[in-house]
């Protein structure tokens, strides 16, 4: 969700064998959600510079 303050990260959840670590839920200009699983730890972050949120995934 994109609003005056930048975006908001207003749902997640984990797969399967995976844990949610950290959350920064914003609004901001980027949020983050880190899960950690088997394989290691994923960062989701969905940066907002103007129109639309562009999601990058880091591991």
């Amino acid at each position: 969700m994109r609003g005056r303050r930048g975006v908001r990260l207003v749902s997640w959840a984990p797969a399967q064998g995976y844990r949610v670590r950290d959350v920064d839920r914003g609004p901001d200009e980027h949020v983050e959600v880190r899960f950690a699983g088997p394989e290691g730890e994923d960062e989701l972050r969905v940066v907002c510079v103007g129109s639309p949120p562009v999601p990058q995934r880091r591991h």
